[in-house]
């Protein structure tokens, strides 16, 4: 696992605020994680829900994860989401930084980098063994900050939502193998 998390930025943020967490197919560049740091850091400066404005603050992990948390005294209305996911559309759309791709799962490889792939080969690669139950995943269905500080995003394969999901690492090699063994 990585070290823990620095999560000083959303220190003025309660825990029920809500969380996004948002993985990037690729690394991105310095460049471009300026980039989104100066769009988000200019829309939060007009974010409102009902003509009340949000408190929000953003991190990047790894170069690979945005993390928004927002919070309203009265809740966030459909429209104030709906105006921050219209923002990460825009640098999807116009500049090909695609932070809205829910079809990966975000996990690290045995050389320690952050990985995807989508859910089917994710699904192979527990199958095949190469996912192990220590294998570290990254959970993006994390919907509150106060779960974020909890338990961060970076989890074993075991402990983790993706193992219900997913199964038992190394079913398919080991049925395989019961199958050979009893000759069946």
């Amino acid at each position: 696992m990585s070290e823990p998390l620095d999560l000083s930025v959303f220190r003025d943020l309660p825990d029920e605020a809500r969380l996004w967490i948002h993985g990037f197919p690729e690394p991105l560049s310095p460049d471009a994680a300026a980039l989104v740091t100066r769009r988000l850091r200019a829309f939060a400066t007009t974010w409102v829900s009902h003509g009340k404005p949000v408190t929000s603050a953003s991190l990047f992990l790894e170069n690979r994860f945005l993390m928004t948390s927002a919070w309203c005294r009265d809740g966030l209305s459909g429209c104030s989401v709906d105006s921050y996911f219209r923002v990460l559309k825009e640098l999807r759309d116009g500049r090909g930084l695609d932070p809205l791709d829910t079809s990966l799962v975000y996990y690290r490889n045995q050389a320690g980098a952050v990985t995807c792939c989508p859910h089917l080969e994710f699904y192979d690669l527990v199958e095949k063994g190469q996912v192990r139950l220590d294998t570290p995943v990254f959970d993006t269905l994390i919907g509150t900050l106060g779960a974020l500080r909890e338990k961060g995003i970076e989890v074993p394969y075991g402990a983790s939502w993706h193992r219900r999901t997913y199964g038992e690492p190394g079913i398919a090699g080991e049925a395989a193998s019961a199958v050979t063994a009893t000759g069946v």
